[in-house]
């Protein structure tokens, strides 16, 4: 009796092994269609991860390859299940704080960008993401205010540069 409790316990653990394993070859594989720019491919790949394990890598890029195909509602829903996951999280918060700023919901977005750089407060990519919820939300002397900031963090980000050209554009 007892060699058979060890087997079933053996075989339990392979099953989960295999199960965890499969998920992060789904996520790795959802990444890399990130990066391809292939939101698609990424959205069913990473469905497949997101059932299988629930963290906040996979909760985050599932929510941002959503985001990216228009699917916001459930974009939102898996964003912030990853800040669940690690309230810490700053991609997600940015993400996020994006696809707010897309529906107009800029003092959400705000918060998001606020609540983020009293983490990192040096994320260039968090300032960056607040200039432009700033724009679009007409804000423009915030907006240029947040980049020149991030010109004094990092000089060589072209990004910060372009926002601060599309800034004093408008």
């Amino acid at each position: 009796m007892f060699k058979y409790k060890i087997s079933f316990l053996a075989i339990c653990l392979v099953i989960i092994l295999a199960l965890n394993a499969n998920a992060q070859d789904d996520l790795q594989k959802g990444k890399d269609a990130i990066n391809r720019g292939d939101y698609l491919t990424a959205v069913d790949v990473l469905s497949k991860a997101v059932a299988t394990k629930q963290n906040y890598d996979t909760y985050y890029y599932y929510g941002y390859a959503l985001y990216k195909t228009g699917s916001l509602a459930k974009a939102e829903e898996n964003l912030k299940k990853a800040l669940v996951q690690d309230d810490e999280g700053i991609d997600a918060m940015i993400a996020l704080g994006n696809l707010y700023s897309d529906q107009k919901k800029y003092d959400e977005a705000n918060s998001l960008f606020k609540k983020g750089l009293k983490i990192e407060p040096e994320s260039i990519n968090l300032m960056i993401a607040q200039a432009q919820n700033f724009s679009q939300q007409g804000k423009i002397d915030e907006a240029i205010k947040s980049l020149t900031l991030a010109t004094t963090i990092s000089k060589e980000n072209p990004k910060v540069y372009v926002g601060l050209g599309d800034a004093y554009r408008i």
